[in-house]
């Protein structure tokens, strides 16, 4: 249903038990039609019953970041960081972050250790560059 543009699939999730899989599921498909404050409200589910989940913590910053709340998403982000610091998809949403809210010395310092870790990772190597030339 999603592929064929019918949003009714995301009526199943409200029918189906709310359990941390399927609403991580709901937020995935949410970030990707852009619906950021849906997302978020679904990532924060995950964590009220999974306070723990890297994963959901890692989609509510991406979402703050969609919704353009860079300083939000960067508190979260840093206490993710403090915990899994060596964690490619996490290092490049905080460089995201960073670089939004104007920091590229940042951004690219945690590219550069994503790099490291993921030398292919077309997302971190985009937000080095970017972050190299505001650094001139």
């Amino acid at each position: 249903m999603y592929r064929l543009g019918d949003d009714d699939y995301l009526k199943s999730y409200d029918r189906a038990p709310k359990t941390a899989e399927l609403l991580l599921s709901k937020a995935y498909f949410l970030s990707h039609q852009k619906r950021g404050e849906e997302a978020l409200q679904a990532y924060r589910a995950v964590l009220a019953l999974d306070p723990d989940n890297k994963i959901a913590a890692t989609g509510m910053a991406s979402s703050l970041n969609l919704m353009q709340r860079h300083a939000e998403a960067q508190e979260v982000l840093d206490g993710l960081l403090a915990r899994h610091g060596d964690e490619p998809n996490l290092l490049t949403c905080a460089a995201e972050a960073a670089i939004a809210q104007g920091d590229p010395e940042k951004a690219a310092a945690l590219c550069e250790k994503s790099v490291a870790l993921a030398p292919q990772d077309q997302v971190a190597l985009a937000i080095l560059g970017t972050s190299w030339r505001m650094l001139g």
